[in-house]
């Protein structure tokens, strides 16, 4: 039997789909119950008989901190999609996405060594690697650089690959795989979703770094593959396309039929507007929500090597630009 955990995510929700469509017997953990319904509906609009394929779920109420929830929802379960995360880019943050992603992922691997999981693959981000030499693509050899700031969000993934390789010494057999941004539609107020609401208007703010990039359904052929072919302790970066803020935003607008103002915002006013938000901040006795880290994130231009990948497995990403149509297309009849 296989288990996924964050089933109420964006990739989780495809993830289940794919599996439900496999045949699958499959058990899935949620925090909230009244994030099902946003599942049931995503299974009504993706498939005919999404009542038979939504049955075949079986959900579990397990947050990653509790174990007693977690040890429940392991019972006779044999392969594990651990993508359940926290995530967020806010400074007050930082102990919880540590709380969620590092100390949760260590819940996740020791109860699987316990209950003799078979495999695991585990959803890490891209955020969790780093490079020391700036002017290089990052691959999954990159070393991470210790004296670099990183975000809340980075530094919890990081931690949490850290849990993941340890319990590989301990007998545990796992994938991890480190997608860039995930581009996937139906969930519009969270996710990448957010890019489709922000672009449909008529002033667009970018900020001037890079991002990489890939679709939600190449990353559930990832998933299903690691987890079905014999790979063992491996990383895999997905990324199909490195792209600027704006070219993103521009392939988006193109899509949806829209020519709006494009705004490019340079990485010191966003730092300014770090030292206005924090003294407003402590003014209003209200909690900061930028830092350096993040302005250096929006503003970098490191470029992500996802071509592992393709060159050591029958893998081949999909055309982003039809990505990039088919959600918008998504979103345009949910607009209606």
């Amino acid at each position: 039997m296989i288990l996924v955990t964050g089933g109420t995510g964006l990739l989780g929700a495809h993830l289940l789909l794919a599996l439900c469509q496999k045949n699958d017997a499959i058990v899935a953990t949620y925090r909230r119950p009244s994030s099902l319904e946003s599942i049931a509906d995503f299974f009504r609009g993706k498939e005919p008989n999404h009542d038979i394929l939504f049955k075949k779920i079986i959900w579990k109420k397990a947050p990653l901190s509790d174990l007693s929830a977690l040890g429940n929802a392991f019972d006779g379960i044999t392969k594990v999609y651990h993508c359940a995360a926290k995530v967020s880019f806010a400074k007050y943050h930082d102990e919880a996405l540590m709380n969620a992603n590092q100390q949760g992922t260590a819940n996740i691997v020791n109860i699987a060594l316990q209950k003799g999981v078979q495999k695991m693959v585990y959803v890490s981000s891209i955020a969790a690697i780093d490079s020391e030499n700036p002017n290089e693509p990052i691959t999954e050899d990159s070393t991470w650089n210790y004296e670099k700031r990183h975000t809340g969000y980075a530094l919890s993934k990081h931690a949490a690959e850290m849990e993941v390789w340890r319990g590989t010494q301990e007998g545990l057999t796992a994938t991890i795989i480190n997608p860039g941004v995930i581009l996937g539609g139906h969930f519009w107020k969270r996710s990448s979703g957010v890019f489709w609401q922000r672009t449909n208007r008529k002033l667009i703010f970018c900020p001037s770094g890079n991002l990489g990039v890939v679709g939600v359904s190449d990353v559930v052929r990832v998933l299903v593959m690691c987890m079905e072919k014999p790979y063992e302790n491996e990383r895999y970066i997905l990324v199909n396309q490195n792209v600027s803020y704006q070219e993103l935003f521009k392939k988006i607008v193109t899509t949806l039929h829209k020519k709006p103002l494009f705004v490019l915002l340079p990485e010191w006013l966003l730092k300014a507007a770090i030292l206005l938000g924090n003294a407003l901040a402590q003014v209003f006795f209200q909690r900061p929500f930028f830092s350096k880290a993040l302005v250096n994130t929006l503003c970098s231009k490191r470029v992500y090597d996802g071509s592992k990948i393709t060159r050591e497995t029958d893998f081949e990403y999909s055309s982003l630009d039809d990505e990039i149509r088919a959600i918008s297309s998504d979103f345009l009849n949910h607009q209606q």
